[in-house]
């Protein structure tokens, strides 16, 4: 949000810059989620405390941005390495210099990734629900199925089984993104047999897995982590 005077607002309200000695409010917050940075015209630090004393501002590239658009009159706020930044005027040593309020963002970062993800899950169904009105057989609706997902959430690999009878294994229908050696290798799969793979496990279990490296987990490094483009 933009101050749209014409004369610089103060970083904790009002028109008049403020000093730092009347900011002693931040001092007694928690340090871990809150500080307070004072930059001069130049972007250089001249007080730093809290949350703000942990990060190397000198290579933030936003910082000159804030400075610029603070002295033009601006109250700006920016999110910078997740923490909320606060900007306005605030007298220090006799100079009038930028003063940033610096407020941990974790839950607001954490809060955007969740409508990241909501959003995604939206559009692959949507996607999804498009394939399926389109194609009225199996082998063209997975095909359809695998490239959408794939589109949709931007995977490695997509592989779709699929049970053409009631006690028999799962059969490979379509997959995108996995090498020649995958396909073949997992062209079927039987949970009733035993948990061979991952796709094995998911079958068995009915329910999803979720891995953060394929390559670290015992269960998929072997074949899985291997198997995509």
């Amino acid at each position: 949000m933009e101050n749209r005077s014409s004369q610089p607002a103060g970083l904790f309200g009002g028109r008049t810059p403020v000093n730092p000695t009347g900011i002693a409010v931040t001092e007694r917050l928690d340090p871990s989620l809150v500080g307070l940075l004072i930059v001069d015209q130049d972007c250089h630090v001249l007080l730093s405390s809290g949350l703000a004393i942990h990060h190397d501002w000198g290579t933030c590239h936003q910082l000159k941005g804030l400075v610029e658009s603070t002295l033009l009159g601006k109250t700006v706020t920016a999110l910078i390495r997740s923490m909320r930044v606060y900007t306005g005027l605030v007298e220090h040593m006799g100079q009038i210099c930028i003063g940033l309020l610096i407020v941990d963002a974790s839950h607001e970062m954490e809060a955007m990734r969740r409508a990241t993800a909501s959003d995604k899950r939206a559009e692959t169904l949507k996607r999804i629900g498009k394939a399926l009105t389109m194609h009225q057989t199996l082998v063209p609706l997975s095909v359809a199925a695998v490239h959408a997902i794939s589109s949709a959430i931007e995977t490695s690999a997509v592989l779709l089984w699929i049970q053409t009878t009631e006690d028999g294994p799962l059969e490979l229908a379509a997959s995108v993104g996995a090498s020649r050696a995958g396909i073949t290798t997992l062209s079927a799969i039987d949970p009733k047999n035993g948990v061979t793979c991952a796709a094995e496990l998911v079958a068995m279990r009915r329910r999803p897995l979720i891995l953060n490296d394929l390559n670290e987990n015992p269960l998929t490094q072997a074949l899985e982590a291997q198997f995509c483009y």
